[in-house]
Protein backbone atom coordinates (compact mmCIF):
# COMPACT_ATOMS: atom_id res chain seq x y z
CA UNK A 1 0.00 0.00 0.00
CA UNK A 2 1.41 3.63 -0.82
CA UNK A 3 0.73 6.88 1.02
CA UNK A 4 1.87 10.39 0.97
CA UNK A 5 0.98 12.53 3.72
CA UNK A 6 -1.65 15.57 3.56
CA UNK A 7 -1.28 18.06 1.14
CA UNK A 8 1.29 16.11 -0.78
CA UNK A 9 -0.14 14.65 -3.47
CA UNK A 10 2.17 15.70 -6.64
CA UNK A 11 3.82 12.07 -6.49
CA UNK A 12 2.57 8.99 -4.69
CA UNK A 13 5.66 6.50 -4.44
CA UNK A 14 7.84 3.89 -1.69
CA UNK A 15 9.96 6.95 -0.60
CA UNK A 16 6.70 8.88 0.00
CA UNK A 17 5.21 5.95 1.63
CA UNK A 18 7.97 6.01 4.63
CA UNK A 19 7.69 9.89 5.25
CA UNK A 20 4.47 8.80 6.36
CA UNK A 21 5.27 6.12 8.31
CA UNK A 22 7.18 8.55 10.17
CA UNK A 23 4.25 10.95 10.90
CA UNK A 24 2.32 7.76 11.47
CA UNK A 25 4.37 5.86 14.43
CA UNK A 26 5.44 9.14 16.05
CA UNK A 27 2.30 11.92 15.61
CA UNK A 28 3.97 14.24 17.55
CA UNK A 29 6.65 15.00 14.14
CA UNK A 30 6.08 17.51 11.69
CA UNK A 31 5.96 17.01 8.24
CA UNK A 32 9.74 18.50 7.81
CA UNK A 33 11.31 16.44 10.70
CA UNK A 34 9.46 13.30 8.73
CA UNK A 35 11.33 14.03 5.83
CA UNK A 36 14.30 15.04 7.21
CA UNK A 37 14.66 11.11 8.64
CA UNK A 38 14.22 9.46 6.02
CA UNK A 39 16.51 11.21 4.18
CA UNK A 40 19.22 10.06 6.77
CA UNK A 41 17.99 6.78 6.15
CA UNK A 42 18.38 6.78 2.51
CA UNK A 43 21.71 8.76 2.49
CA UNK A 44 20.09 11.87 0.53
CA UNK A 45 21.20 15.37 0.65
CA UNK A 46 19.42 18.05 2.16
CA UNK A 47 18.34 19.74 -0.73
CA UNK A 48 16.44 16.67 -2.47
CA UNK A 49 12.87 16.93 -2.52
CA UNK A 50 11.29 13.62 -1.52
CA UNK A 51 7.59 14.64 -3.12
CA UNK A 52 8.68 15.10 -6.78
CA UNK A 53 8.57 12.63 -9.21
CA UNK A 54 12.07 11.40 -9.34
CA UNK A 55 11.54 9.69 -12.90
CA UNK A 56 10.58 12.62 -15.23
CA UNK A 57 13.28 14.51 -12.97
CA UNK A 58 16.11 11.91 -13.64
CA UNK A 59 17.39 11.42 -10.26
CA UNK A 60 18.60 7.96 -11.04
CA UNK A 61 20.07 7.53 -7.40
CA UNK A 62 15.87 7.86 -5.58
CA UNK A 63 14.35 5.78 -8.21
CA UNK A 64 16.44 3.12 -7.92
CA UNK A 65 16.49 3.39 -4.10
CA UNK A 66 12.46 3.48 -4.69
CA UNK A 67 12.29 0.27 -6.70
CA UNK A 68 14.73 -1.86 -4.44
CA UNK A 69 12.36 -0.13 -1.78
CA UNK A 70 9.56 -1.17 -3.18
CA UNK A 71 10.55 -5.13 -3.49
CA UNK A 72 12.06 -5.54 0.03
CA UNK A 73 8.93 -4.21 1.26
CA UNK A 74 6.77 -6.86 -0.62
CA UNK A 75 8.42 -9.82 0.44
CA UNK A 76 8.72 -8.56 4.09
CA UNK A 77 5.05 -8.05 4.18
CA UNK A 78 3.92 -11.27 2.12
CA UNK A 79 6.28 -13.68 4.82
CA UNK A 80 4.50 -11.40 7.81
CA UNK A 81 1.20 -12.09 6.32
CA UNK A 82 2.01 -15.90 5.85
CA UNK A 83 2.69 -15.95 9.62
CA UNK A 84 0.07 -14.27 10.92
CA UNK A 85 -2.76 -15.50 8.36
CA UNK A 86 -4.73 -17.63 11.33
CA UNK A 87 -3.66 -15.25 14.08
CA UNK A 88 -6.69 -12.57 14.88
CA UNK A 89 -4.20 -10.30 17.19
CA UNK A 90 -3.22 -9.29 13.85
CA UNK A 91 -4.87 -7.76 10.92
CA UNK A 92 -4.03 -5.55 7.39
CA UNK A 93 -2.82 -2.14 9.59
CA UNK A 94 -0.43 -3.93 11.96
CA UNK A 95 0.61 -6.11 9.70
CA UNK A 96 1.62 -3.15 7.27
CA UNK A 97 3.09 -1.14 10.17
CA UNK A 98 5.39 -4.13 11.23
CA UNK A 99 6.82 -4.61 7.09
CA UNK A 100 7.73 -0.99 7.41
CA UNK A 101 9.48 -0.94 10.50
CA UNK A 102 11.84 -3.93 8.97
CA UNK A 103 12.24 -1.66 6.04
CA UNK A 104 13.40 0.76 7.76
CA UNK A 105 15.82 -1.33 9.43
CA UNK A 106 17.53 -2.11 5.97
CA UNK A 107 17.28 1.47 4.48
CA UNK A 108 20.76 2.26 4.81
CA UNK A 109 22.04 -1.32 3.63
CA UNK A 110 19.48 -0.37 0.43
CA UNK A 111 21.03 3.03 -0.09
CA UNK A 112 24.61 1.51 0.13
CA UNK A 113 23.62 -0.87 -2.30
CA UNK A 114 22.35 1.32 -4.50
CA UNK A 115 24.98 4.04 -4.22
CA UNK A 116 27.50 1.34 -4.85
CA UNK A 117 25.64 -0.22 -8.05
CA UNK A 118 25.03 3.27 -9.52
CA UNK A 119 28.98 4.23 -9.36
CA UNK A 120 30.35 0.76 -11.05
CA UNK A 121 27.49 1.52 -13.61
CA UNK A 122 28.54 4.94 -14.38
CA UNK A 123 32.20 3.84 -13.73
CA UNK A 124 31.92 1.53 -16.71
CA UNK A 125 29.53 3.94 -18.92
CA UNK A 126 27.00 1.85 -18.57
CA UNK A 127 23.18 3.06 -18.34
CA UNK A 128 21.84 3.45 -15.13
CA UNK A 129 18.35 2.92 -16.24
CA UNK A 130 20.15 -0.62 -16.94
CA UNK A 131 21.62 -1.88 -13.42
CA UNK A 132 19.64 -4.50 -12.17
CA UNK A 133 16.95 -4.22 -9.53
CA UNK A 134 17.16 -8.11 -8.79
CA UNK A 135 20.93 -8.38 -8.68
CA UNK A 136 20.65 -5.55 -6.08
CA UNK A 137 18.24 -7.32 -4.08
CA UNK A 138 20.62 -11.06 -4.52
CA UNK A 139 23.37 -8.85 -3.26
CA UNK A 140 21.52 -7.56 0.12
CA UNK A 141 20.82 -11.69 1.20
CA UNK A 142 17.97 -10.49 2.46
CA UNK A 143 16.45 -13.02 5.45
CA UNK A 144 13.79 -12.22 7.00
CA UNK A 145 14.01 -15.55 9.77
CA UNK A 146 14.09 -13.31 12.38
CA UNK A 147 10.33 -12.58 12.01
CA UNK A 148 9.14 -15.39 14.22
CA UNK A 149 6.21 -15.93 16.84
CA UNK A 150 8.20 -13.44 19.49
CA UNK A 151 9.55 -11.07 17.26
CA UNK A 152 5.68 -10.61 16.36
CA UNK A 153 4.15 -10.50 19.33
CA UNK A 154 7.15 -7.90 20.34
CA UNK A 155 6.42 -4.94 17.27
CA UNK A 156 2.75 -5.63 18.14
CA UNK A 157 2.74 -4.49 21.13
CA UNK A 158 5.12 -1.61 19.98
CA UNK A 159 2.40 -0.58 17.73
CA UNK A 160 -0.42 -0.69 20.28
CA UNK A 161 1.78 1.37 22.78
CA UNK A 162 2.67 4.15 20.04
CA UNK A 163 -1.09 4.74 18.77
CA UNK A 164 -2.94 7.22 19.58
CA UNK A 165 -6.21 6.51 21.57
CA UNK A 166 -8.05 8.72 18.10
CA UNK A 167 -7.51 9.19 15.03
CA UNK A 168 -5.87 12.75 13.76
CA UNK A 169 -8.28 13.44 10.48
CA UNK A 170 -6.80 16.68 10.31
CA UNK A 171 -3.74 14.68 8.75
CA UNK A 172 -6.00 12.95 5.94
CA UNK A 173 -3.94 11.46 2.84
CA UNK A 174 -4.30 10.24 -0.53
CA UNK A 175 -3.73 6.65 -0.24
CA UNK A 176 -3.34 3.98 -2.59
CA UNK A 177 -3.71 0.44 -1.71
CA UNK A 178 -2.81 -2.81 -4.38
CA UNK A 179 -2.76 -6.48 -4.72
CA UNK A 180 -1.76 -8.60 -7.17
CA UNK A 181 -4.32 -11.60 -8.41
CA UNK A 182 -3.06 -14.51 -10.64
CA UNK A 183 -6.13 -14.30 -12.93
CA UNK A 184 -9.93 -12.34 -13.65
CA UNK A 185 -12.70 -12.27 -15.88
CA UNK A 186 -10.71 -8.75 -17.14
CA UNK A 187 -7.49 -10.25 -16.90
CA UNK A 188 -6.47 -13.63 -17.58
CA UNK A 189 -3.25 -13.20 -17.36
CA UNK A 190 -3.40 -11.70 -14.15
CA UNK A 191 -2.27 -8.07 -12.57
CA UNK A 192 -3.15 -5.72 -9.85
CA UNK A 193 -6.16 -4.16 -8.52
CA UNK A 194 -5.33 -0.93 -7.19
CA UNK A 195 -7.94 0.97 -4.85
CA UNK A 196 -7.59 5.22 -4.12
CA UNK A 197 -8.95 7.19 -1.73
CA UNK A 198 -8.98 10.00 1.28
CA UNK A 199 -7.80 8.22 4.46
CA UNK A 200 -10.65 10.25 5.93
CA UNK A 201 -10.41 8.69 9.71
CA UNK A 202 -6.38 9.41 9.64
CA UNK A 203 -5.81 6.04 10.64
CA UNK A 204 -2.95 5.04 7.85
CA UNK A 205 -5.41 2.42 5.95
CA UNK A 206 -7.85 3.14 3.10
CA UNK A 207 -11.16 1.23 4.63
CA UNK A 208 -13.43 0.01 2.20
CA UNK A 209 -15.95 3.13 2.36
CA UNK A 210 -12.90 5.44 2.03
CA UNK A 211 -12.26 3.51 -2.10
CA UNK A 212 -12.99 6.27 -4.44
CA UNK A 213 -12.01 3.89 -7.46
CA UNK A 214 -10.92 0.53 -7.87
CA UNK A 215 -8.65 0.04 -11.15
CA UNK A 216 -7.65 -3.51 -12.36
CA UNK A 217 -3.75 -3.78 -14.75
CA UNK A 218 -3.72 -6.70 -16.55
CA UNK A 219 -0.47 -8.25 -17.62
CA UNK A 220 0.07 -8.86 -21.17
CA UNK A 221 0.12 -12.06 -22.69
CA UNK A 222 3.66 -11.70 -23.49
CA UNK A 223 4.70 -11.61 -19.50
CA UNK A 224 4.61 -8.25 -19.41
CA UNK A 225 4.57 -6.78 -15.75
CA UNK A 226 1.62 -4.47 -15.34
CA UNK A 227 2.98 -0.70 -14.05
CA UNK A 228 1.06 1.70 -12.16
CA UNK A 229 2.36 5.62 -11.93
CA UNK A 230 0.58 8.61 -9.82
CA UNK A 231 1.01 12.51 -10.53
CA UNK A 232 -0.19 15.40 -9.64
CA UNK A 233 -3.47 16.78 -10.76
CA UNK A 234 -4.12 20.15 -10.70
CA UNK A 235 -7.54 22.05 -10.34
CA UNK A 236 -9.10 21.93 -13.89
CA UNK A 237 -10.86 19.48 -16.63
CA UNK A 238 -10.20 16.68 -14.45
CA UNK A 239 -10.97 18.16 -11.17
CA UNK A 240 -13.27 20.83 -11.02
CA UNK A 241 -13.05 22.09 -7.36
CA UNK A 242 -10.11 21.16 -6.02
CA UNK A 243 -6.67 19.16 -6.93
CA UNK A 244 -6.14 15.45 -7.03
CA UNK A 245 -3.95 12.40 -8.58
CA UNK A 246 -3.97 11.01 -11.70
CA UNK A 247 -3.28 7.41 -12.26
CA UNK A 248 -1.89 6.01 -15.11
CA UNK A 249 -1.74 2.41 -15.90
CA UNK A 250 -0.01 0.03 -18.70
CA UNK A 251 2.63 -2.85 -19.47
CA UNK A 252 5.89 -2.47 -18.84
CA UNK A 253 6.94 -3.09 -22.36
CA UNK A 254 10.70 -2.40 -22.47
CA UNK A 255 10.87 -4.10 -18.80
CA UNK A 256 12.86 -0.97 -17.22
CA UNK A 257 10.77 -0.80 -14.34
CA UNK A 258 9.03 2.41 -15.23
CA UNK A 259 6.26 3.46 -17.12
CA UNK A 260 6.99 5.24 -19.79
CA UNK A 261 4.49 7.68 -21.14
CA UNK A 262 4.02 5.38 -24.68
CA UNK A 263 3.19 2.41 -22.38
CA UNK A 264 -0.07 4.31 -20.95
CA UNK A 265 -3.08 2.73 -22.29
CA UNK A 266 -4.91 4.42 -19.39
CA UNK A 267 -5.62 7.35 -16.85
CA UNK A 268 -8.32 7.51 -14.01
CA UNK A 269 -8.33 10.74 -11.60
CA UNK A 270 -9.42 11.06 -8.23
CA UNK A 271 -9.53 14.25 -6.39
CA UNK A 272 -9.27 15.71 -3.11
CA UNK A 273 -12.77 16.67 -1.50
CA UNK A 274 -12.97 20.45 -0.30
CA UNK A 275 -13.92 21.50 3.40
CA UNK A 276 -17.52 22.34 4.06
CA UNK A 277 -18.67 24.99 6.43
CA UNK A 278 -18.63 24.22 10.09
CA UNK A 279 -21.97 23.98 11.36
CA UNK A 280 -23.77 26.43 13.92
CA UNK A 281 -23.73 25.16 17.43
CA UNK A 282 -26.76 23.07 19.10
CA UNK A 283 -28.96 24.72 21.43
CA UNK A 284 -27.36 23.97 24.86
CA UNK A 285 -29.16 20.97 26.96
CA UNK A 286 -31.62 21.99 30.17
CA UNK A 287 -29.84 21.58 33.26
CA UNK A 288 -29.86 18.11 35.23
CA UNK A 289 -31.77 17.94 38.75
CA UNK A 290 -29.42 18.63 42.10
CA UNK A 291 -28.47 15.80 43.73
CA UNK A 292 -29.23 14.14 46.74
CA UNK A 293 -27.28 15.58 49.93
CA UNK A 294 -24.72 13.32 50.90
CA UNK A 295 -24.41 12.42 54.08
CA UNK A 296 -22.43 13.83 57.06
CA UNK A 297 -18.92 12.47 57.20
CA UNK A 298 -17.61 11.39 60.97
CA UNK A 299 -16.54 13.88 63.55
CA UNK A 300 -13.29 14.76 63.75
CA UNK A 301 -10.80 13.80 66.63
CA UNK A 302 -10.39 16.88 69.56
CA UNK A 303 -8.23 18.94 68.96
CA UNK A 304 -4.83 19.51 71.49
CA UNK A 305 -5.47 22.16 75.07
CA UNK A 306 -5.13 25.48 74.03
CA UNK A 307 -1.63 27.15 75.92
CA UNK A 308 -2.39 28.28 79.75
CA UNK A 309 -3.55 32.00 79.83
CA UNK A 310 -1.22 34.91 81.50
CA UNK A 311 -2.08 35.44 85.40
CA UNK A 312 -4.64 37.99 86.43
CA UNK A 313 -3.80 41.35 88.06
CA UNK A 314 -3.40 41.12 92.10
CA UNK A 315 -6.78 42.27 94.17
CA UNK A 316 -6.77 44.90 96.47
CA UNK A 317 -5.20 44.24 100.03
CA UNK A 318 -7.98 43.85 102.74
CA UNK A 319 -9.10 46.09 105.63
CA UNK A 320 -6.72 45.62 108.99
CA UNK A 321 -8.08 43.04 111.52
CA UNK A 322 -8.68 44.19 115.20
CA UNK A 323 -6.10 44.36 117.83
CA UNK A 324 -6.15 41.54 120.49
CA UNK A 325 -4.97 42.67 123.87
CA UNK A 326 -3.39 39.37 125.97
CA UNK A 327 -3.10 39.98 129.88
CA UNK A 328 0.07 38.99 131.32
CA UNK A 329 0.35 38.29 135.43
CA UNK A 330 3.54 37.52 136.30
CA UNK A 331 5.19 36.27 139.33
CA UNK A 332 8.21 36.36 140.69
CA UNK A 333 8.70 32.94 142.40
CA UNK A 334 12.14 33.10 143.87
CA UNK A 335 13.71 29.78 143.01
CA UNK A 336 16.03 27.02 144.44
CA UNK A 337 17.09 25.43 141.51
CA UNK A 338 20.30 26.20 139.67
CA UNK A 339 19.14 29.74 140.60
CA UNK A 340 16.90 30.46 137.65
CA UNK A 341 14.09 32.23 137.18
CA UNK A 342 10.67 30.77 135.62
CA UNK A 343 7.99 33.00 133.92
CA UNK A 344 4.66 31.16 134.05
CA UNK A 345 2.28 33.42 131.42
CA UNK A 346 -1.62 32.93 133.27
Amino acid sequence: MLSTPAGQTKVISPITTLVQAQLRKDPSLSLTQATAKVKQLLGEDESINLFEDFVSTNNDNLHKKAQVINNVFAQALKDIREKTTNDSDFNEDSTLAIALSVLEDKLPEISAKVNTAIAQAKASNSSVIDISIDEIISDLKLDFGFIDSAYLKIELEKIKENTPPQTNVNNRSMTTQSRGFVTSTQCPNGGIEVSVGIDENGNGTLDSDEVDLIQQVCNGSNGNNSLIKTTFEPVGENCLLSNGMKISVGPDLNANNTLDDNEIIDNSYTCNGINAVDGTNGIDGTSGANGVDGTNGIDGASGANGVDGINGINGTSGANGLNTLISLKTSIIPALCNGLQNTIIA
